[in-house]
């Protein structure tokens, strides 16, 4: 199925489980081996509509990218890229504490990033600081 959706869909949304739908059956408790810590923000507010698709952004983007490519050269160009990735990935040859703003260039690269500034170029995060 190509996908040209430049922008992730609306109904979108990220599934949660509630704590009676982790509780480990032979305590009552939470279980946090089989479904991670508990959220409590997940319980009490009930995520906004921008958020599902604010966190599905990179996938539909590449998703896009990867249907452009197939489309225009060929299966070839989006399989060789994403081994290209896997293995730049698993690659880390600088220690992220003597060049932390170099820890994975080649990733930039293959995304389409070096030639950008984001939030985590000069702030040393990866997510957007929210200010309160």
């Amino acid at each position: 199925m190509n996908s040209y959706r430049i922008v992730p869909k609306a109904n979108e949304k990220t599934v949660t489980k509630s704590v009676s739908d982790t509780l480990n059956k032979e305590y009552g408790v939470h279980d946090t081996f089989r479904y991670g810590p508990r959220k409590l923000v997940d319980e009490v507010l009930p995520a906004h509509p921008l958020q599902a698709r604010l966190e599905n952004w990179d996938a539909t983007q590449d998703r896009l990218q990867m249907t452009m490519l197939r489309n225009t050269f060929g299966m070839h160009v989006p399989i060789r890229l994403q081994m290209e990735k896997a293995i730049v990935s698993q690659v880390n040859r600088a220690p992220r504490q003597l060049h932390p703003e170099f820890n994975n260039v080649g990733m930039d690269i293959l995304n389409g990033n070096d030639c950008s500034l984001g939030f985590e170029d000069f702030l040393g995060t990866d997510s957007i600081p929210t200010f309160k």
